[in-house]
């Protein structure tokens, strides 16, 4: 599968992770489709995993 970000084709993405205390991303885009990578289900499912992020409140909130 081909995944795009903000219109434009993923080419690479590079994910750190840190013994889950923290996550490092970096997404190479490219607007040619021809040079976009093809994901695999199981890539794209440990990319959407260690990238999920959910609200945990506000700042103001006590």
């Amino acid at each position: 599968m081909i995944l795009k970000a903000n219109g434009r084709y993923v080419e690479n993405v590079a994910i750190e992770y840190n013994a889950g205390l923290s996550v490092n991303s970096i997404i190479k885009l490219t607007d040619e489709r021809e040079s976009a990578y093809q994901f695999n289900p199981e890539e794209y499912n440990k990319i959407k995993g260690l990238m999920a992020l959910e609200v945990a409140g506000d700042i103001d909130a006590k």
